[in-house]
């Protein structure tokens, strides 16, 4: 995003270029990896038609799936500046991507607050890499926090799946 959001800059003469991304896609271990590192990352799951309600009403704000391009077919599916943040080559399209874009042609700015409202917040994943304890740690903490008790807290199994294995097992 930032080579895109240079040059929408120069392109649209814009001060601010700012995105936020999300993914549509259920979980896989390429978004741990490639977005959460090692120890790090967490997927909070937003209600999207919640979320866009509350944006729509902010000023410079735009917000749309992301279409993914193969090579071949750029001419056909690329014509306006104003798609370019909305686009992605084709390699990408497992990523299943939603944008919120915001621009501004007078303010120069480095974040834009958005309203995300606790009963937007669906469930909230830790990455399956996270020591237990640190996780339990955590799941306590945010449970103590004023009208989170309900929320969904949990460590993806990904890659530790009792379940799976146990399975596994009694496979002859």
């Amino acid at each position: 995003m930032p080579v895109i959001s240079e040059y929408l800059k120069k392109k649209k003469a814009l001060k601010t270029v700012l995105a936020l991304c999300f993914t549509e896609a259920s979980e896989t271990f390429h978004h741990w990896k490639a977005f959460s590192g090692d120890l790090g990352g967490v997927c909070v799951e937003i209600e999207k038609s919640l979320l866009v309600k509350a944006i729509k009403r902010e000023k410079g704000i735009k917000c749309y799936s992301v279409r993914y391009i193969k090579m071949n077919d750029l001419d056909d599916n690329l014509k306006r500046v104003n798609d370019l943040p909305f686009v992605k080559r084709y390699p990408y399209r497992d990523e299943k991507e939603f944008r919120i874009i915001y621009v501004s042609k007078s303010k120069t700015m480095d974040v834009k607050y958005i309203p995300i409202d606790l009963q937007m917040i669906k469930r909230i994943m830790f990455n399956p890499w996270l020591p237990k304890d640190i996780f339990k740690s955590v799941r306590q903490m945010i449970k103590l926090i004023d009208n989170c008790g309900d929320i969904s807290v949990f460590q993806t199994t990904l890659i530790d799946n009792e379940r799976w294995k146990g399975y596994a097992n009694d496979l002859a």
